[in-house]
């Protein structure tokens, strides 16, 4: 049957090809020409759909409009043909969909699908279809369907979707915290740059009140209870805001909001937008410069030192610290308003020539220091050091000069004191080097008596073996050589008897040798065993009485302090004998300051301390004191003609090979007259 041949086929029954168009089984209202009407009118496109020939069996002009195809070309097409006209990845989804339609009798049903036009673009076609004609057994043989054009509703829906897509991605990668709220605080979205900064998961954050992220207190003690709430009463009051959020870990940061309250079509708030940037770092940077801040000002203020800067294009002072008062007497305020040339008449007339000559070296950039005199309010010279610095702006025009001013009244005085003193050590270190020549001559004179006193001392130990030793001995050996030829038994029990008691005599002069070189009680008893066998000897030997005082039973360190002890004590009794013509001596021992004296003191005939040591002092004496002295010791002998003679030595308790000098200490407990 040619349904292209007239259009009151259309009238005719689909299902067995008769009828008329009065006839009870016509399918639409009215005449054919109503009908032609309303089909020519459509914004639809429309066709009708033949299952059994795979193809339209008729479409509007409508829809030649929209897909091109003419009733020829859709006429010429075998079924291959037409269903290659749907996009491939459709075609599956069509054949379900004429599945369904095909199996309800009168309900419509909606697809959406690509359709190839034929200029070869793929449009976009939403179709309705429902059965149109069925067989005598129900059997579904046409169905019709319109369709529109929707490629542009569909590419703007595929723009918005890349777009949201797109605001997504960067929602979710920005490098700030988003997150969105109800009114009621419930959070419904949270970026991954949130997620990661608070530490929350998507699972533990959607659906929690926004105060999880909000402590109750600021550290700085501001109350943020209630602050979720009135965000969402004042919205407008919070556009930016900055306040202390709280993550899971409980660490504190410090937040800069930007919130934006979303709204309904209605105008009802929805939702609050909040865009948040972490700000710790620059919080604590503020922190610190304010501190820093506050520590210059007390630094300034608290400064002994006055600092100012001075403007060099205004040629006014822009600031000058409070301690310019202390220095002057000046307020900083009065030292801004005095004029330049009554500044430079305060300064000493000998320095304004100085100042200014520094001040022209450096008023093109540069730094040097200036010390003047500067008449202060009371009227008064002080001296200041003034350290300038000239700065350029950045064409080199000189701009700034800043300095810092420091009272140095007292470092002049000092310096006038150390040249005063540098001028008296000059006449010390002269009158040292006198006595360092005297010491030096009296060294050598030491050196001289050392040599001759060896040389006497052997002389004297020669002499004793010689003349009494020696003596001695030789007439044993003459006195056995006679019992040796004698035949008398009495006389030869004589002769040995007699050479005996001269061994004997030898002996004990060998003895009393021995014990004036090193006493035997010095080495096996100590110093003070010593020293009272010393008294016993100069008893029997010289008849010297003498006085022991022996305050303590400590023994020196060394063993060489404890002989320089002991033959100073022997060396001033034996002076006693020898000059003082005296048979009485006082023999104090004691130990005190870390160290040990040896004192001894006669009422014989003394002598003047005046003259010099040379004279006064013997060798014995002399050695003794430079020895002390070496010792980091001391020696000090009083005496007066006819009044007698007391003399002190000090020796430290200590290794002589330390060469530390222990502190000579003072010795005024005994009189210096007896």
């Amino acid at each position: 049957m040619d349904y292209w041949a007239d259009r009151n086929e259309l009238h005719r029954n689909p299902a067995d090809g008769t009828g008329t168009p009065d006839s009870p089984g016509t399918l639409l209202p009215g005449s054919p020409d109503f009908a032609a009407k309303v089909l020519a009118s459509s914004l639809n496109g429309i066709y009708i759909y033949d299952i059994n020939r795979g193809q339209n069996i008729f479409v509007n002009s409508r829809y030649t409009d929209l897909t091109g195809y003419t009733s020829e070309d859709i006429r010429s097409m075998n079924p291959a043909q037409f269903l290659s006209l749907f996009h491939p990845e459709d075609r599956k989804k069509i054949t379900a969909h004429l599945q369904k339609v095909v199996r309800s009798d009168s309900h419509t049903h909606e697809i959406e699908y690509r359709f190839k036009t034929k200029d070869g673009r793929w449009i976009w076609c939403l179709s309705r279809d429902s059965v149109f004609a069925r067989a005598k057994d129900g059997s579904a043989l046409q169905y019709i369907g319109t369709f529109l054009d929707i490629t542009d509703t569909k590419n703007l829906e595929q723009a918005l979707h890349k777009k949201e897509r797109r605001y997504r991605e960067l929602v979710e990668n920005a490098n700030s915290a988003i997150l969105q709220w109800k009114p009621d605080g419930t959070i419904t979205f949270f970026n991954n740059y949130a997620r990661t900064f608070f530490g929350y998961s998507t699972e533990e954050i959607l659906g929690k009140h926004v105060n999880i992220l909000v402590p109750e207190e600021e550290s700085t003690g501001s109350d943020l209870s209630g602050l979720a709430e009135d965000i969402v009463a004042h919205p407008e009051k919070y556009i930016h805001n900055i306040n202390e959020n709280i993550r899971r870990d409980g660490r504190r940061v410090w937040m800069a909001w930007a919130n934006k309250p979303v709204f309904d079509d209605q105008g009802r708030l929805v939702g609050i937008l909040a865009v948040g940037n972490d700000i710790t770092m620059l919080k604590q940077t503020e922190k610190t410069l304010k501190e820093s801040e506050e520590r210059f000002a007390a630094v300034l203020k608290n400064s002994i030192d006055a600092i100012y800067r001075r403007n060099l294009k205004t040629d006014q002072y822009d600031y000058i610290s409070p301690a310019i008062f202390s220095i002057l007497g000046f307020s900083p305020d009065e030292m801004k308003s005095m004029p330049k040339e009554v500044i430079f008449q305060r300064l000493h007339p000998e320095d304004r020539k100085a100042v200014e000559n520094e001040i022209e070296k450096v008023k093109t950039g540069g730094s040097t220091l200036l010390e003047y005199r500067f008449k202060t309010k009371s009227g008064q010279y002080t001296w200041v050091a003034d350290t300038i610095h000239v700065l350029t702006d950045p064409d080199g025009v000189p701009h700034y000069r800043d300095g810092i001013i420091r009272d140095i009244s007292e470092q002049k005085r000092s310096e006038f004191k150390l040249k005063q003193m540098n001028l008296s050590l000059e006449g010390l270190v002269a009158e040292r080097t006198r006595e360092l020549e005297k010491r030096t001559g009296q060294l050598l004179w030491l050196t001289l008596e050392l040599s001759q006193a060896e040389e006497k001392e052997q002389q004297r130990i020669a002499q004793i073996l010689h003349d009494d030793l020696q003596q001695v001995l030789v007439s044993a050996k003459l006195q056995l050589e006679i019992v040796e030829n004698e035949k008398d038994p009495f006389l030869i029990q004589k002769g040995i008897r007699k050479s005996l008691e001269m061994l004997v005599e030898s002996l004990n002069k060998t003895r009393d040798l021995s014990h004036d070189l090193s006493p035997p009680a010095l080495t096996r008893s100590g110093l003070t065993d010593a020293l009272r066998w010393l008294s016993g000897r100069m008893r029997k030997d010289y008849g010297l009485e003498i006085c022991l005082d022996l305050k303590t039973e400590i023994r020196p360190q060394s063993a060489t302090i404890e002989r320089l002890l002991y033959r100073t004590a022997r060396e001033l009794l034996f002076n006693v004998v020898k000059h003082a013509r005296e048979k009485k001596a006082w023999l104090e021992l004691r130990y005190e300051n870390n160290g040990f004296f040896i004192i001894v003191a006669d009422k014989g005939s003394g002598f003047d301390t005046r003259v010099n040591d040379a004279d006064t002092m013997g060798f014995g004496l002399m050695s003794i004191k430079e020895r002390a002295y070496s010792l980091g010791g001391s020696f000090q002998i009083r005496s007066e003609p006819e009044k007698g003679t007391l003399a002190t030595i000090f020796i430290p308790d200590k290794n002589p090979d330390d060469t530390d000098s222990a502190p000579t200490p003072e010795h005024s407990e005994h009189p210096t007259t007896l």
